[in-house]
């Protein structure tokens, strides 16, 4: 299901103003990279976890068109597949987690 949130070239008011537009539609859909037109955006953020085979075809088609993309993984071997299908930029959820809890476990526990 489709559910667009900001586009001002779409008629949303939302968002005027910005060059940041969030949307919200099925990101496993090539009719939803046409209709909002990925291609021409500056770049594109997938937050989707479990797409990585619609993901691996959206980073092969962004980098054609030489869009950045960023996506949120779960492995380290789905960042290494999205990397090497073009992805500019991979978020590892769990190593992203792991490091910001030791940040805090370093500064609540003293050394010593």
């Amino acid at each position: 299901s489709f559910r667009k949130a900001a586009l001002s070239d779409r008629g949303s008011k939302e968002g005027m103003g910005s060059n940041i537009f969030s949307v919200y539609a099925d990101p496993e859909s090539p009719n939803s990279w046409d209709y909002y037109a990925l291609s021409k955006a500056k770049i594109v953020v997938s937050c989707m976890v479990g797409g990585q085979a619609a993901e691996v075809i959206l980073s092969r088609k962004l980098k054609k068109e030489g869009v950045p993309f960023l996506a949120i993984t779960n492995s380290n071997q789905e960042a290494k597949e999205l990397y090497e299908e073009g992805c500019r930029y991979v978020i590892q959820q769990e190593y992203l987690a792991a490091k910001v809890v030791k940040e805090l476990w370093d500064e609540e526990i003293p050394k010593g």
